[in-house]
């Protein structure tokens, strides 16, 4: 893999790269931080790849919703996009539930395994075809406008997703979760739980 300046994101003009560069230095940071002010407290950086799940702000239309939530999920179902799925791209390929991030930060207050770790919030793969794939599945009536892709081919053409070791960060959220186990909301929960919340709030 190679390594990418700051400057080099900003000539580049990639908003992913440019992205991707910002969360490394603001890493980087937070760190360096701690090794020069040895302040009274823990840091622990959780590093979460796409979060998905249901929206708790106001949401008053479709464009109210979070970018993630709309470019992964919502894009499926705004019958704008309907055709489209053969040339669809995400600029990652794992997702984490919205309610595990939350749980997994709170429970890192009270953690002592979590203090002065990095931890990975990576639940499963997503792909643009598995998200159809659930929308069509769970809810038949939104077919006609969710694109139906190539079920069998989960992945694009040309897409190899990093491969994550994520056992130690389980170990840690294990120690720091109530009954000493951590498991993911799945992505099939996740994607059905938020289409069903743009449901309810009538905005499909």
């Amino acid at each position: 893999m190679r390594k990418i300046t700051a400057q080099q994101a900003l000539d580049c003009g990639d908003g992913v790269l440019g992205y991707i560069v910002s969360k490394v230095q603001a890493e980087r940071a937070a760190w360096e931080f701690m090794k020069t002010n040895i302040p009274a407290f823990e840091l622990t950086v959780m590093n979460l790849h796409l979060i998905t799940g249901p929206m708790i702000h106001p949401i008053s239309g479709m464009s109210s919703i979070n970018a993630t939530n709309y470019f992964v999920i919502a894009k499926f179902i705004d019958g704008i996009h309907k055709d489209e799925l053969k040339d669809m791209r995400f600029p990652f390929y794992h997702f984490v539930d919205v309610r595990d991030v939350a749980r997994s930060h709170v429970d890192a207050l009270t953690n002592p395994a979590a203090a002065g770790r990095r931890v990975l919030l990576i639940s499963e793969l997503m792909t643009p075809q598995l998200v159809v794939n659930i929308i069509r599945k769970h809810f038949p009536l939104l077919r006609e406008r969710v694109p139906e892709g190539n079920s069998a081919q989960i992945l694009p053409d040309g897409v190899h997703p990093t491969g994550w070791d994520t056992r130690i960060s389980q170990d840690i959220l294990a120690k720091g979760a109530v009954d000493g186990q951590w498991s993911y909301i799945s992505l099939e929960k996740s994607v059905v739980d938020t289409v069903q919340f743009m449901i309810d709030k009538n905005l499909i």
